[in-house]
């Protein structure tokens, strides 16, 4: 579909950084959002994902944060 599947890339199709503020508001705004916080869908497994799965938002926060701080080769390989 041509959908952006990482933050960057979408933030280098804007030509502008996204506020992580922003990005935590819109989650809690979320129709999945419960509880204050937000649900993924997670890879557990080849084929194998778990749905709905709850993260606080502090560790929301702190991967936000933390994308920032990660030189752009850590981001482009995950190991």
């Amino acid at each position: 579909l041509g959908l952006p599947a990482e933050l960057g890339e979408l933030e280098a199709r804007l030509g502008a950084p996204l506020d992580d503020r922003e990005l935590l508001a819109a989650m809690d705004r979320d129709k999945k959002a419960r509880g204050g916080a937000p649900r993924f869908v997670l890879p557990r497994a080849l084929g194998v994902l778990d749905l709905g799965v709850a993260v606080a938002r502090e560790v929301v926060a702190d991967a936000l944060a933390g994308r920032r701080a990660a030189p752009e080769s850590a981001r482009a390989a995950p190991s």
